[in-house]
């Protein structure tokens, strides 16, 4: 995966060490070396036109492709368990490790974070449903909803099992935020 696709990104997961809620994040973050302030910089390793930020350094430690060679996500990034606090190098594995996973007549959904399961449950049991209503991020995700899973007591099965993984980890089945107010009629 390019980093341009995956920039900066942070997933919920199963924690490798105790099964427990846990965060996946790249080890890195690049800014272009234009846009860093001067005071800013002495944390950070030059590559080429970037400045490198090693967001764990004692977990990994930046080291720069060979000469000519662009770099390239791996999978490879640093969990921190919110259970165990382990903070632990991880190659991760997607969808397998997502936190928030259910099941509906053979399709298995999946969302990257706690937010986005609620979006998802927000969607799903919408008796309207918009997809323009939570932002361009999750749009086309929500229109590639396989069909059979939004169909009636799929539907409301698959709500319910979203619902009950957000309680199981403590987190509230609030609205999520939403990117635009809802369209005038």
């Amino acid at each position: 995966m390019l980093l341009s696709t995956f920039y900066d990104a942070q997933l919920e997961i199963r924690c490798p060490c105790c099964g427990g809620r846990a965060l996946w994040e790249e080890p890195f973050a690049f800014r272009s070396a234009k846009k860093v302030p001067e005071a800013e910089r002495a944390r950070m390793v030059r590559w080429g036109g970037w400045l490198v930020l090693e967001k764990f350094p004692s977990v990994i430690r930046w080291t720069p492709p060979r000469h000519g060679a662009g770099y390239w996500y791996h999978g490879m990034g640093v969990v921190r368990c919110w259970t165990c606090y382990a903070v632990v190098l991880h190659c991760l594995r997607w969808p397998e490790d997502a936190l928030f996973q259910w099941s509906v007549r053979g399709v298995t959904l999946y969302a990257w974070d706690a937010e986005h399961a609620r979006v998802l449950l927000h969607y799903i049991g919408a008796t309207l449903r918009d997809p323009t209503l939570y932002g361009e991020w999750y749009r086309k995700g929500l229109q590639r909803l396989p069909t059979g899973v939004m169909k009636g007591h799929a539907r409301e099965r698959l709500a319910g099992q979203i619902a009950a993984t957000l309680r199981a980890h403590g987190l509230p089945l609030g609205p999520p935020p939403r990117a635009s107010p809802a369209p005038a009629k």
